[in-house]
C-alpha cells in the first residue's frame, strides 16, 4: 500500500453557462455523473476489502482547522464541511457493510456530530445516519485513560481502537482506511497495515477514487 493520491489529470465537469437550457442539461448531468461516482467509490472500497473508513475533522472533513476550540455556532462550522465529503458520507452510511468513524484531536465530539448532522439535513432519517458515525476525540476522560502523549503522538492509533470496539465485528488492520490531511498521521497508519489517504487542500472525490483504482490495480 501507499499514500500517494495523485490525480490522473480528468478535467473537472464544466458548466455552459449560455443558454439556459444548457445550464438545466448540463446541472442535471453534473448530479448524476457525481452520484455515479460515488457509488463507484463505494465499489471500490469493497474490492479492496475496506470495512472501516476513519475521516480525520480538522482540515480534513471540513476545510479548516478549529483548533478543537471552535466556539461559533454548529450551522456556521457545516458551511465548512467539503463538498465531496458532504456529497459521500449519506450512500456511505447507508452502506451496510462499511462502517464510518471519525478520529480526531479535537474534543468537541458533540460539535463534530452536529456539523455532520446539519451538512446531511436534506437526508431523510438523518439522525439514524449519523448515529452510525463513531466519533473520537482527545477528550478529557479519553486523555486522562491514556495520557497526553500517547493521545497525541501515535497518528490516530488510539482512536481507531477506541472505534473498533464500539462495532459489532472484528476488523482486520488491512481492512482500515484512514483519511487525513496529516502526512504523519498517514505514515503511521501506513505502518500499521492501514490503507492511507492524503487530503490536500483542493481535494476532490475523484482523487479518492484515483487512489482506491491504483490500490486495486498495484499502482504506485
Amino acid at each position: 500500500m501507499n499514500n500517494s493520491n495523485n490525480s490522473n489529470g480528468q478535467p473537472e465537469y464544466v458548466i455552459n453557462y449560455t443558454p439556459n437550457y444548457v445550464n438545466l442539461q448540463s446541472n442535471s448531468q453534473s448530479y448524476l455523473d457525481q452520484t455515479n461516482l460515488i457509488k463507484e467509490t463505494i465499489t471500490l472500497f469493497k474490492q479492496l476489502d475496506i470495512k472501516l473508513i476513519a475521516f480525520d475533522f480538522d482540515c480534513t472533513l471540513v476545510n479548516i482547522h478549529t483548533g478543537g476550540q471552535w466556539l461559533d455556532s454548529a450551522e456556521k462550522l457545516a458551511q465548512f464541511v467539503r463538498p465531496c465529503f458532504r456529497d459521500l458520507l449519506p450512500l456511505l452510511l447507508k452502506t451496510n457493510d462499511i462502517h464510518t468513524c471519525v478520529v480526531t484531536y479535537s474534543p468537541q465530539e458533540k460539535l463534530i456530530k452536529e456539523v455532520l448532522k446539519i451538512s446531511m439535513k436534506d437526508e431523510n432519517d438523518i439522525n439514524s445516519l449519523v448515529d452510525r458515525i463513531v466519533i473520537k476525540g482527545n477528550t478529557k476522560e479519553f486523555i486522562e485513560e491514556h495520557g497526553l502523549e500517547a493521545c497525541y503522538t501515535n497518528g490516530k492509533q488510539l482512536h481507531l481502537e477506541y472505534c473498533k470496539r464500539q462495532l459489532p465485528l472484528y476488523i482486520k488492520e488491512s481492512s482500515i482506511l484512514l483519511i487525513d490531511d496529516d502526512v504523519n498521521n498517514l505514515k503511521v497508519a501506513l505502518e500499521n497495515g492501514h490503507y492511507a489517504f492524503h487530503v490536500a487542500n483542493n481535494v476532490r472525490l475523484i482523487d479518492l477514487n484515483n487512489y482506491l483504482r491504483n490500490q486495486l490495480n498495484g499502482s504506485y
